[in-house]
């Protein structure tokens, strides 16, 4: 399924792929023919693959690829830095701690994606422009999480908006 999500995604843009993250034309091309000839994953990458390039930056492309990671909106977000902070699970000693620290932490510490949105806009109320940067962040974990969910088992059966529905994991 991830082989056919990508072969979609290289071929769905007409106008190229130079405006995704780290593609130059030549890349573009290495892909498109690697695209037209490749059976599966694993040809796709080897066909890309060169001695300058590693399968994990060519694997490190291809997600860029299926995420549709535009490039000036990538170098926006990396002078920023992140712009909160997904909390994904905690520990009780991390629970405590995180309590402790909550007044100090600098960037909203997001556990409940259904109010994520109220969230970013209280915490950037005066700063329109890392607020947009904070949504599209946000866009963009969401949408790749959709993604993820695809290519899991029964994925048919699950929601695919996984953020909004699972709770913080508890390990202890």
């Amino acid at each position: 399924l991830l082989y056919r999500l990508l072969i979609y995604a290289l071929q769905q843009d007409e106008a190229g792929l130079e405006h995704i993250y780290q593609i130059d034309a030549g890349m573009r091309h290495r892909l498109d023919q690697a695209a037209a000839e490749a059976t599966d994953y694993e040809s796709l990458v080897d066909m890309v693959k060169s001695r300058q390039l590693t399968r994990t930056r060519i694997q490190r492309l291809l997600s860029y690829v299926l995420l549709g990671l535009d490039a000036g909106l990538m170098n926006e977000m990396l002078d920023c830095g992140p712009l909160y902070l997904h909390l994904l699970g905690q520990s009780r000693a991390g629970e405590t701690f995180l309590a402790a620290k909550r007044k100090e932490i600098e960037l909203p510490l997001v556990a409940n994606y259904s109010r994520v949105q109220s969230q970013l806009k209280r915490h950037y109320a005066g700063d329109s422009e890392r607020l947009r940067l904070a949504e599209e962040q946000l866009r963009l974990e969401l949408k790749a999480s959709r993604i993820y969910s695809l290519l899991l088992p029964g994925f048919c059966r699950q929601n695919r908006n996984r953020d909004y529905f699972q709770s913080v994991i508890r390990v202890d």
